[in-house]
């Protein structure tokens, strides 16, 4: 009896122990059954640059909703995808991102179509920044929440403007903050910044920003106030002619006023002719700045026209509106003022009256005065160029105009610098717009070796998004956000020109924004996917 009871014990023990067995291998199964990716799209055999300084590496990237979720050899990973895409002969980049442009108004039109934001999107563009030089809105929060829920083609940032900051407070007269009104616009700046500013923008050159003293403490005092927020202070100097380094230095005081603040300048350039040899003078400025310490950076845009109104060749004083023109128009003396600061203007941007005017061109189509410079304008109606420029001033007093005014040597040094980033400064009215990255990748990289094509795509992805602290995104990375672009180099090209700016880049294969497939094969595919973005969010 006793040892039928230990022979029924030992087989009741012998069939625990399967089935202990067996649940161990059920639980292993479950565990390698768990380690299987599920991606959406796959993405095999591209050339993938990852917009660090790292070399670039022939392998794998795989999407699953949003986020990369795989990159190496998926041929040895356990690895399904709904749709995979053979890169084979292309490159593999970050989406790229531009840190500064003028698209607020796109962005906000009614017309879906404009806010594809395509002119960045078909560039492989994914993020754009804006709200530069001052103009950005104080209420971020409300405009961030209104572009996502209408929809947009591309990410977006913003920074609140100066301008805005001022004018919200002051107005737009020349006058001078008290010490209750600056309390305000540091509040204004704080609140924005809270709502997901990137930081501060000015456009010390514009009014009403250029009311604001150069040796006074206003901006000092509402850049600090986006400090504790680690904002950056963008600006557009207050001088891009003979007195840059001194517009330089005063971001300098800026940072150092701000707790070192960081600080980055804006379509960094330096005209006209007679002031292009201070490029080496601000290179080494900035350098040494960056040497004691001051995170000091700055963008560059690879094309030789700036984008203004006709307006910028009268004195300051009379720019404000077409009611204080016209006035300064109709008095004798003040229009001989404006009349000897347009010649010194033209002086100074060709070294001659007649070269200055021939370097001026219209972009406005107004009374047939499209694409036709200011010397051709002043053949046409047989006056010289001076009183050609004030007299179609009163006709039409926001005439947009290209200037001629920069060298391409210059251009190519900002570009080859390390801690110069891609940006465009772009809107539908430049070719700049929508083709800007091309031609700082493809043409100055590629084709004019002004830098490594690895550099080229770090200071148009990676690098940016450390800057300006836009989080996963900028670098592929498992964990990132999935913006993508699959780039058919050879064939990447900008195809906007000043005559017709708003023409697409070509050899853009895919464009993936937030794990959505948005570009395919050069085709918009009617996906609305971007995102309002938030600093540190």
């Amino acid at each position: 009896m006793k040892a039928k009871h230990i022979y029924i014990l030992s087989l009741f023990a012998i069939c625990i122990g399967i089935t202990c067995k067996k649940n161990k291998t059920t639980d292993t199964d479950t565990k390698e059954k768990d380690k299987t990716i599920r991606a959406n799209f796959l993405i095999k055999n591209g050339t993938i640059y990852d917009g660090t300084d790292s070399d670039p590496v022939k392998t794998d990237i795989a999407i699953k909703n949003d986020t990369i979720v795989f990159i190496g050899n998926s041929s040895t990973a356990d690895l399904t995808a709904d749709e995979t895409i053979d890169a084979d002969g292309f490159i593999i980049t970050p989406g790229f991102i531009d840190p500064h442009t003028h698209c607020e108004t796109d962005l906000s039109s009614m017309d879906q179509t404009l806010r594809r934001n395509l002119i960045f999107l078909r560039q492989g563009v994914t993020t754009v920044l804006t709200g530069n030089d001052g103009y950005g809105t104080i209420n971020t929060g409300k405009q961030l929440s209104d572009w996502q829920e209408s929809g947009i083609g591309t990410n977006v940032g913003l920074f609140v403007g100066f301008g805005s900051v001022r004018k919200e407070v002051l107005g737009s007269d020349n006058v001078q903050p008290n010490a209750t009104q600056l309390a305000q616009m540091k509040s204004i700046a704080a609140k924005a910044m809270s709502e997901g500013a990137f930081g501060l923008s000015t456009g010390l050159s514009y009014i009403p920003q250029s009311y604001s003293l150069r040796k006074g403490t206003e901006v000092k005092e509402v850049a600090k106030a986006t400090q504790p927020y680690n904002g950056v202070y963008d600006t557009h100097l207050r001088n891009q002619g003979s007195g840059i380094l001194d517009a330089i230095k005063e971001v300098e005081e800026i940072s150092d006023y701000a707790g070192n603040l960081k600080v980055h300048i804006s379509h960094i350039k330096v005209g006209p002719i007679k002031n292009y040899p201070l490029v080496d003078n601000i290179i080494a400025q900035i350098n040494a700045a960056r040497n004691r310490g001051m995170n000091m950076t700055a963008n560059v845009y690879p094309y030789l026209a700036s984008a203004d109104g006709l307006r910028i060749l009268i004195p300051s004083a009379y720019r404000a509106n077409s009611t204080v023109y016209k006035s300064a128009y109709d008095n004798a003396t003040t229009k001989t003022s404006m009349y000897n600061n347009v010649r010194n203007a033209l002086i100074d941007i060709g070294e001659t009256v007649e070269e200055g005017a021939k370097l001026i061109v219209v972009v406005e189509n107004y009374s047939n005065w499209k694409n036709k410079s200011l010397w051709e304008l002043s053949q046409e109606q047989g006056k010289d160029p001076m009183n050609t420029a004030l007299d179609m001033l009163y006709q039409h007093w926001g005439i947009a105009i290209h200037t001629y005014g920069q060298s391409e040597d210059v251009m190519k040094k900002f570009l080859s610098q390390s801690y110069i980033v891609t940006g465009s400064d772009g809107s539908r009215t430049h070719p700049r717009g929508a083709g800007t990255f091309p031609e700082a990748i493809k043409h100055y990289s590629v084709d004019e070796g002004v830098q490594t094509l690895k550099q080229a795509i770090r200071t148009s992805s990676g690098l940016t998004a450390e800057i300006f602290g836009i989080k996963k995104r900028g670098i592929l990375k498992v964990g990132n956000y999935a913006d993508i672009v699959v780039l058919d180099l050879p064939n990447y090209k900008a195809n906007a020109t000043y005559e017709e700016p708003e023409i697409y880049a070509t050899g853009v294969k895919y464009v993936f924004l937030n794990g959505r497939l948005v570009v395919k094969d050069d085709v918009f595919q009617g996906t609305l996917a971007g995102r309002g973005l938030k600093k540190d969010k």
